[in-house]
């Protein structure tokens, strides 16, 4: 099985969140054909409000009061403020990417939980690997289902493929956790595996 396909275990992603709200759990949907479908817990209920206008998502419950300020900071300034990305953080700081992630004018980033990191493996931290889960344009939901693909920095990797419709929206037939997050310079969309690069269901 390929990591694309890998979902995360659901008692991972709660040791992951340990401490924290209940929100983003990495694989708690059915993610396509050979996936390992499981039952999520019962959600928690809150008065609060969880995200800013557009923002949207079972996961984003896991953001609330930190949507404010990841708006006003660039993309992986944004992820480490997130508490849910911090491998992905890692691994882009590790490769060199930060500063050109941040420094660039408008992007689109996919990046997977600290569990989706975990499951993957080595590989996840390729650079080939983290260019694909980045668009060097910025798109909302709606302008992804739109557009139904998209190439990205990985430019071999061949293109991601958007399907969905309001607010469910799946990447590679993934679906993203909490999605439309402004940041200073790009949108940021949570997802719950790795995307491999070459690997689009059919």
């Amino acid at each position: 099985m390929s990591p694309f396909r890998r979902v995360v275990p659901l008692a991972a992603s709660l040791a992951l969140l340990a401490g924290c709200d209940n929100g983003i759990h990495a694989g708690d949907a059915t993610t396509g054909p050979g996936a390992t479908s499981v039952t999520p817990p019962a959600p928690v209920t809150t008065t609060a409000p969880v995200a800013g206008p557009g923002v949207f998502g079972p996961g984003c419950g896991q953001l609330r009061g930190r949507l404010a300020a990841m708006a006003d900071l660039p993309v992986v300034r944004a992820a480490a403020a997130s508490a849910v990305l911090g491998e992905w953080v890692e691994a882009v700081e590790a490769a060199h990417a930060a500063d050109p992630l941040d420094g660039a004018r408008a992007l689109t980033v996919f990046a997977p939980v600290d569990a989706a990191f975990a499951a993957a493996g080595p590989s996840a931290r390729r650079v080939s690997v983290l260019d694909y889960h980045v668009l060097d344009q910025r798109l909302d939901a709606a302008g992804l289902q739109r557009a139904g693909g998209a190439r990205t920095r990985d430019g071999g990797g061949g293109p991601l493929a958007f399907d969905g419709s309001g607010e469910r929206l799946a990447v590679n037939g993934v679906p993203v956790l909490c999605g439309n997050i402004p940041t200073k310079n790009a949108t940021l969309f949570v997802i719950g595996q790795v995307l491999t690069p070459g690997t689009i269901p059919g």
